[in-house]
């Protein structure tokens, strides 16, 4: 079920500042945000997200992708994927979760597949989340049936998320931050 956005508050500062010190580039965290505010916008009371691949040494946006036939997922079209394939490490990709949930089984087998440097999500209720894979390679399937497993202990799904993604930085090294 879609949820709406505060126009409001993705367009202050204090949103703008939760984005500081995510890359560690000044130039870099304010093209996150602006990119942030374009598909939370966008995307509005939708199911449906968005995605921007950002060159972290061009410092531009290479590549996006605006819009999925099918909600809650990204479609890689085959330039995007051939693109991906020699520039992967190089890229910074942010895309928006409508039910505002930590990052997914899914984004992470992404940023696995595709080696990429940084992966950010954002939220319709504001939040945000960044994150990076470790040396050893994670199950999406083992990641989403662990998440089921806490969802099914009555935990909601964004707090089985974040459990999932604790253990995760012990036992794969993956490192996840909510701004």
């Amino acid at each position: 079920m879609p949820t709406s956005v505060d126009l409001k508050y993705i367009n202050s500062a204090e949103y703008r500042n939760r984005f500081n010190g995510i890359t560690g580039d000044e130039e870099l965290d304010e093209l996150l945000h602006k990119k942030a505010v374009d598909m939370l916008t966008h995307r509005n009371n939708s199911d449906y997200e968005d995605m921007y691949w950002i060159s972290k040494t061009d410092k531009v946006v290479k590549m996006s992708q605006t819009h999925s036939k099918a909600p809650r997922q990204i479609d890689y079209t085959e330039a995007i994927a051939r693109d991906v394939a020699k520039r992967g490490r190089d890229y910074i990709t942010i895309h928006n979760h409508p039910n505002n949930a930590p990052p997914s089984g899914s984004d992470f087998g992404s940023a696995w597949n595709n080696k990429y440097h940084l992966g950010v999500t954002v939220g319709n209720n504001g939040s945000i989340y960044s994150y990076t894979v470790g040396k050893n390679e994670v199950s999406v399937e083992i990641i989403n049936m662990t998440i089921e497993k806490y969802k099914k202990r009555e935990y909601n799904a964004i707090k089985a998320h974040e459990i999932v993604l604790g253990q995760l930085v012990k036992d794969y090294g993956i490192e996840w931050r909510k701004h």
